[in-house]
């Protein structure tokens, strides 16, 4: 579907380059075409041409010669279409480098390295979706060649408490300032056919954090966090406030957060708290391994 939309040529005070976008859609290509025309609708855009070309297909990025051939294909694309192809995005990194272990550094050099000649030969960016491992806080599955070889990570996250948010933050950022949190909240959009057969998908639409009544602990849940922060100590697992701690999955706030229901503000407000005050100390644990953490020092006083 070709494009021709009228942008604006600003973005945040920052000049804008316009130009056409591929869709590499190696994975999910059949339910794409509902999530367009989903969109299209809420826009109000049916039948309006975009800069927008899909390629229904995996391509191998780590052999020469599927990204001889994906280079032609963006050449043609050019031809035909009428626009240049300066935006690539290839969906999804795993599917690009098929029978290729995701924690080997090699394989991800390779693959970053493949990005980087897609964008030397447009000129423009590539973005790879993947995804996180089964522990979202420890951040992207696989090497972490990935993320040391990009030059921006954007994370996309559900809301803990209502899977119809969702959060767009940026992870990494080089050479420029990270912007701050986007919010999204995900509407259905529902149709029918000549038929009368319905179909529906989800757009997103960009909104307002939700706002939340910042819950307190009470007296037996901040007792029973700092037991909690006593067992990881023992188990040589301890948790902590690090950026480090997210990747393991012993982030404190997010345990708290998932665990009491607290935002993330209150929850990371009560942890500095007890530090401040002499509860909990951050010191390394297990020196075999050099992992750090929180010990508890004292625990609450009673009641009185």
């Amino acid at each position: 579907m070709a494009l021709r939309l009228a942008y604006g040529m600003d973005w945040h005070g920052l000049a804008t380059k316009q130009c056409g976008v591929l869709y590499v859609a190696g994975e999910g290509a059949p339910g794409l075409g509902k999530r367009v025309k989903g969109w299209r609708r809420e826009h109000a855009l049916e039948g309006a041409e975009a800069p927008f070309l899909l390629l229904p297909t995996a391509v191998q990025l780590l052999e020469d010669k599927e990204r001889e051939k994906l280079c032609r294909t963006i050449v043609a694309a050019k031809e035909r279409a009428g626009f240049p192809i300066c935006l690539t995005i290839i969906d999804t990194v795993s599917r690009a480098i098929a029978g290729q272990d995701e924690n080997s550094q090699e394989a991800m050099s390779l693959f970053v390295g493949a990005c980087a000649e897609i964008q030397v030969f447009t000129g423009g960016a590539v973005i790879g979706v993947h995804h996180s491992g089964k522990d979202t806080s420890k951040g992207m599955r696989g090497s972490t060649v990935l993320l040391g070889g990009c030059d921006a990570s954007i994370r996309i996250t559900k809301d803990e408490l209502n899977d119809n948010q969702v959060m767009i933050d940026c992870e990494k950022q080089k050479d420029a300032e990270q912007i701050a949190p986007v919010h999204m909240t995900m509407k259905k959009v529902e149709w029918a056919w000549a038929l009368g057969n319905e179909e529906s998908t989800l757009v997103p639409l960009k909104t307002a954090p939700e706002e939340r009544p910042e819950r307190k602990l009470s007296r037996p849940e901040a007792d029973r966090v700092l037991l909690h922060i006593d067992e990881g100590w023992s188990a040589k697992t301890p948790w902590a406030l690090t950026t480090q701690s997210k990747r393991r999955g012993r982030y404190l706030p997010k345990w708290m957060m998932e665990t009491f229901g607290l935002t993330h503000a209150v929850a990371e407000g009560y942890v500095i708290d007890w530090q401040q005050n002499g509860y909990i100390k951050s010191e390394l644990c297990d020196v075999r391994n050099n992992v750090s953490g929180f010990r508890v020092l004292k625990h609450l006083e009673p009641d009185t």
